[in-house]
């Protein structure tokens, strides 16, 4: 799991942008699996 938001600000610096990183990706995962749904008319 993501650490929280009010963590981030704990962690070094190297992992604030891992955990930004893996949440931009989580989000674009998102976004991807929505329009493949969208595609294949299925609703999440």
């Amino acid at each position: 799991m993501l650490p929280n938001l009010a963590k981030i600000g704990d962690l070094p610096f190297e992992e604030k942008l891992t955990a930004k990183k893996e949440k931009f990706i989580e989000s674009a995962h998102i976004k991807i699996m929505e329009k493949r749904s969208l595609i294949l008319g299925f609703h999440l």
